[in-house]
């Protein structure tokens, strides 16, 4: 199979490009996969486009462009569709190819193997559990990363995580106040987050003791010997649960740094922006006030001289631009900082920082309880290792009740897989934007848009194929068969729109689709039961489903069962 960037597409588009020119016209063309397969396989509306640029009527310039058009040997035949798209099917020749052939990731593309992506994600906060609120951000930014890799990008993994700022005074004085060791070293993290939440309830009720945790953050800041002992015990207690947590998910990342990492950058920092004249003094308090007020102030240092958030953005920012060279940034975090992004963004454009570059924010809606938004500062927290733990235990109910002869060990492994992978795809099923509320019956289900329905149809193209006596050879592809595989010949277009839009559901729901034609063809069409030739061909349509199957779960950062 060509592995090659777009394939046919590709090679359309510069051939489409050339027409348009001579018709006097600039205009970019855009060729894209038709999902619903009911007008050929690619469509292009440059014609509609084209037309309203030179002032002609869409249909008579895409009789232009088609007339004499010389189509590539993976290309069948062309046509027009009003008002004026024109499309394009697929040869048979290119569809056996890749009937036959896996495709082959990453794809290959000089220019993008040059480009250096980094993808920043999941990012927890240090001493707080790892909660399901942290789901979004690492699951949505690992599969992202993914996609970009499996496009061709030279791809960093950036966990940037929480260990700085005022949150430590607090924890710091809540420790110093009513800590008790023998608890922190029971269950450093259940304790932690109990010294944070008793922090702020005794806050409400008396006020002053917010200036202590400023205090502690100060001398925190200002290197005092003492109080940095105690923060790297926060630390390390944390990224020992953040580790175990990354495991379990499968999330590996190339680069872990906290906000810590990033302070002896800071004065730079703003010594830049200073020099800009960008910074300004308000109440004692360091600000950037923003060209025509498009945006609220942005708080740059405290009155006693401490860093901030965006502060530290601003170094990590500078960092990876500079020193990482990277040519895109994208950062995945809920949908709630996204004026800070905002800020982050502009400013590194008055800096000039961002010449040439692409920063993105991709932004999530909240993972919710049915009851509501979950909050740490109230101890309203579902932990994410009890709600995997939970996942695998109704997973094993699930495959208990589908294969009961199955040993108890095998049991476990494959409940650990399917309960994991349910988590995983409830979340990356939807839209990155839509708030998510957590349900359980739907993540595990066995039908519809689930992980255990892609596994389990996975499972059965994988049984098939190992029950089989023949060696696969492919013959003449009846209708459906044609529409499994000019399906199939989809893949490496979804994987880029997919990568593109930051959004893992674009390929989700084109694994459900595929996995909905396979188990529609393997009923339609049986295998094992057909004569040798016959069952020699349907293997080869199977395979290439499988095939698929396995790569795109394995983007979304799902492991495959060979049975369930």
């Amino acid at each position: 199979m060509n592995n090659n960037v777009g394939g046919p597409k590709d090679e359309l588009e510069r051939i489409l490009a050339a027409k348009v020119k001579k018709l006097g016209s600039s205009e970019e063309v855009n060729l894209v996969y038709d999902r619903m397969l009911t007008h050929g396989d690619l469509v292009s509306p440059v014609a509609l486009n084209t037309a309203a640029r030179i002032k002609k009527k869409p249909m008579l310039v895409a009789e232009a462009l088609v007339d004499g058009l010389s189509l590539p040997s993976s290309i069948d035949s062309v046509s027009i569709a009003r008002p004026g798209f024109i499309n394009f099917t697929l040869a048979q020749e290119y569809l056996g190819n890749i009937a036959t052939d896996s495709i082959t990731l990453p794809l290959k593309d000089a220019k993008r193997s040059k480009t250096k992506v980094i993808v920043e994600y999941s990012s927890p906060n240090i001493a707080k559990p790892f909660s399901v609120g942290h789901l979004r951000s690492t699951i949505i930014g690992d599969a992202v990363a993914n996609l970009y890799a499996a496009s061709g990008y030279n791809v960093t993994r950036v966990n940037h995580l929480g260990d700085w700022g005022t949150q430590f005074g607090k924890l710091i004085y809540a420790y110093k106040t009513w800590g008790d060791d023998k608890k922190l070293i029971a269950d450093p993290i259940g304790e932690m987050l109990a010294l944070y939440v008793k922090f702020h309830t005794e806050a409400e009720l008396d006020s002053t003791i917010e200036n202590h945790a400023r205090r502690w953050f100060k001398k925190l800041a200002d290197g005092d010997a003492e109080t940095k002992v105690v923060w790297r015990k926060f630390v390390r207690w944390s990224m020992v649960e953040f580790r175990r947590i990354y495991k379990l998910l499968g999330v590996k990342f190339d680069k872990e740094t906290g906000e810590s990492y990033y302070e002896p950058l800071l004065a730079d920092v703003i010594a830049a922006i200073k020099k800009q004249g960008l910074a300004r003094v308000s109440d004692g308090a360091l600000v950037i006030k923003f060209p025509r007020e498009e945006m609220p102030l942005a708080l740059l240092q405290k009155n006693d001289g401490t860093s901030l958030y965006m502060t530290r953005d601003l170094a990590a920012l500078k960092y990876r631009l500079q020193r990482m060279k990277a040519d895109t940034i994208i950062y995945h975090t809920g949908d709630e900082q996204t004026l800070h992004f905002k800020q982050l963004f502009k400013i590194a454009e008055l800096m000039g920082w961002d010449k040439g570059k692409t920063l993105t924010h991709a932004a999530h809606g909240l993972m919710r309880l049915p009851e509501g938004k979950m909050s740490t500062r109230r101890g309203r927290v579902v932990k994410l290792d009890e709600l995997l733990s939970e996942a695998v235990r109704r997973a094993y109910s699930v495959v208990n009740k589908k294969n009961p002869k199955l040993g108890q060990i095998q049991k476990q492994s494959i409940a650990q897989t399917v309960g994991i992978a349910a988590v995983k795809y409830n979340d990356l099923a939807n839209h990155r934007r839509t708030a998510v509320v957590f349900e359980w019956d739907k993540m595990l289900s066995l039908e519809g848009n689930s992980a255990p329905y892609l596994l389990y149809a996975y499972a059965r193209l994988h049984s098939i194929q190992s029950k089989a006596q023949v060696v696969p050879k492919l013959g003449l592809m009846n209708e459906d068969e044609q529409k499994l595989i000019r399906r199939a010949a989809q893949f490496a277009d979804v994987i880029e729109e997919a990568a593109y839009a930051q959004a893992p559901n674009i390929l989700a729901h084109y694994l459900y689709e595929l996995a909905n034609g396979y188990s529609s063809y393997y009923e339609k069409y049986p295998v094992l039961k057909a004569d040798a030739p016959v069952q020699q061909h349907r293997l080869c349509i199977i395979k290439a489903g499988a095939d698929t199957l396995k790569s795109g779960l394995g983007l979304l950062g799902i492991n495959v069962l060979k049975q369930i």
